[in-house]
């Protein structure tokens, strides 16, 4: 038996079942994340504020200076430079769907560090030969999460982005949306990123046309779970059992392991997480919990068939059926965008 437990729906008793491995990678995760915005702030704040002039007889640019701090409801849209890098680092590619609503275009980090930004965009409309501010609807409220995202050498990341509760519908004309970020490396030794280089901008030009349609039809995005996929597991045993998983995504894959628990199945009925988790059962002591079971690299479309050896985390299992909650992650290479992946979570039914 074999089911899919999905970290996002999870709720409390998702992290419970995982434990302090779930919660490890939390912090460290939390800990980049706000090392990466005060780097990523400094460089914004020390950077001029540039609004980018088209000149179309030669398609060059030039740029002239301009702060726009706009409040809404008590959140602030900091519509900042919206071209003061060069357009051959982090840049569009690929045909954009655009409709009077909303948007879906790919952007490419072209160098070879990673690219940090935040997750607000600017929008700007072209008239009158230079870039301008487009006005939000009277009362709207716009909301960010402050969260700082990431996209690494050689990625591509696709945004899905809709403006119709802050814009409305956009009239015809030319549009471009902005993200400032800055370029990046991450020292693992210091835990902490190097700032190479900031005032570096996300660009995205796009046309609203008679065309367009008022609303995007859907678009699917990846997932976790469209990465590694389980194809069987046999010959179990006391110490461990055999394990078959594919990379089912268009990338190369450092993949590994990780034992979240395991559990006698008579207690998976229970109700409560405290109830459960007195029937996890106990790593031997000199396991360090965030310790991988298994590396190992697999190529796009590509299998890897291994040994899983819960021994070295808890010994000899008794006869018996158990719940086993494992998870695949690890490092996977451009163009995917974050260059990492942390699976959603598969419970199976082992019989020892």
């Amino acid at each position: 038996m074999v089911s899919r437990l999905s970290y996002s729906g999870a709720g409390e008793a998702g992290t419970d079942w995982y434990g302090d491995e779930k919660m490890v990678r939390k912090i460290t995760i939390l800990l980049m994340s706000a090392l990466a915005l005060l780097l990523l702030i400094s460089c914004m704040n020390n950077s001029t504020t540039r609004v980018e002039q088209e000149d179309s007889q030669y398609g060059q640019y030039a740029f002239g200076d301009i702060s726009i701090h706009e409040q809404l409801n008590e959140h602030v849209i900091y519509l900042t430079g919206l071209a003061a890098s060069p357009r051959n680092q982090v840049v569009h590619v690929g045909e954009a769907e655009v409709s009077r609503t909303g948007i879906a275009f790919m952007i490419e980090n072209r160098t070879d560090l990673w690219f940090l930004y935040g997750d607000v965009w600017s929008l700007a409309y072209y008239a009158d030969g230079r870039w301008v501010p487009v006005a939000p609807l009277p009362g709207a409220v716009f909301t960010a999460r402050g969260m700082l995202l990431t996209l690494q050498s050689g990625g591509i990341q696709l945004y899905h982005i809709s403006w119709e509760c802050l814009y409305g519908e956009l009239p015809l004309g030319k549009y471009m949306f902005v993200r400032p970020g800055a370029l990046s490396d991450w020292d693992p030794n210091q835990g902490e990123w190097n700032q190479v280089e900031c005032s570096v901008y996300a660009l995205a030009e796009f046309f609203i046309t008679e065309n367009c349609l008022k609303y995007l039809p859907s678009i699917p995005c990846e997932t976790s779970a469209d990465l590694i996929t389980l194809v069987e597991y046999r010959d179990i045993t006391p110490y461990g059992m055999t394990i078959v998983v594919e990379n089912a995504s268009r990338y190369g894959i450092e993949i590994e392991a990780h034992i979240q628990l395991i559990m006698p199945e008579r207690y998976a009925g229970l109700d409560y997480p405290w109830e459960l988790r007195q029937h996890h059962l106990t790593r031997l002591p000199y396991f360090w919990i965030d310790n991988p079971i298994q590396k190992g690299f697999m190529p796009k479309g590509g299998q890897l068939e291994f040994f899983l050896d819960w021994s070295m985390i808890y010994g000899k299992l008794p006869p018996e059926d158990y719940i086993l909650v494992l998870n695949f992650g690890g490092r996977v290479y451009p163009p995917h965008p974050t260059g990492w992946t942390n699976n959603d979570a598969l419970i199976l039914l082992v019989s020892v």
